[in-house]
């Protein structure tokens, strides 16, 4: 059963058909709006209101439902908020201004976190690798050869890559790549100009990867004066 579901489960339900203006004593209700017009619902002075007042406000119609506090009062900062069909939103008195609680993103305390914006975050799937560091993790000399392997397990899509080289190369540029199943991912190469600890992007031909797709990272060019020593290099990945 959906969350709102479960909260909304022993509520006491009212149908309107017009816009309304909500009462005292239409707290811990559920209000149901069904117009094909465009209504409103009125919410109560804050301060005529008691503190924790709450009601869920859903718009089972085919018109704009918009919730308007009085006067010059908010919800969540905003002078109003829209539902269309098929919305729904939590409304709380927090003693001073109108709250979303709740709504169909399920959107907490003031709207800033939600379930949507809680799973993008679970999504990013970085990979590291490292070069030109001995076995003690020392800076060293970086070389023109491959310095990781890996199997990717999931569905992904790549954004991009990072990364930082401890001692710059000079003479000309460090060059790096990734490549998968043999094959580079860019067009154009990320890397490390001559001089310069951050690395410049490189511009991606390859996106996608695949449950089972390999990929090697790999020191294409160093410098020609000083090589360069100790490059940290993220590609920058995401859950398909």
């Amino acid at each position: 059963m959906p969350i709102l579901d479960r909260v909304a489960a022993d509520l006491p339900v009212t149908l309107k058909t017009a816009s309304y203006a909500l009462a005292e004593n239409d707290t811990g209700t559920e209000i149901q709006f069904d117009s094909a017009a465009a209504v409103t619902a009125d919410l109560p002075p804050v301060n005529l209101a008691p503190n924790g007042y709450n009601v869920i406000l859903r718009n089972v119609g085919a018109g704009t439902l918009t919730v308007t506090p009085f006067g010059a009062e908010t919800i969540n900062g905003a002078s109003s908020e829209s539902l269309s069909g098929g919305d729904w939103v939590w409304i709380r008195n927090d003693g001073t201004e109108w709250k979303s609680v709740a709504s169909n993103d399920f959107e907490i305390a003031d709207g800033s976190i939600t379930v949507a914006k809680l799973a993008d975050a679970a999504k990013p799937y970085d990979f590291s690798f490292v070069a030109g560091y001995d076995q003690d993790m020392v800076r060293e000399d970086i070389a023109v050869q491959n310095y990781g392997e890996l199997v990717i397990a999931r569905s992904l899509t790549i954004e991009g890559e990072v990364g930082y080289i401890d001692t710059p190369a000079t003479g000309q540029a460090a060059i790096v790549d990734i490549e998968k199943n043999g094959a580079s991912i860019y067009s154009s190469k990320p890397q490390f100009a001559a001089t310069a600890n951050t690395l410049t992007a490189g511009t991606l031909s390859t996106t996608s990867l695949a449950s089972g797709d390999r990929l090697t990272f790999a020191v294409t060019q160093v410098g020609s004066t000083e090589p360069g020593e100790g490059v940290r290099f993220t590609l920058k990945c995401r859950l398909a």
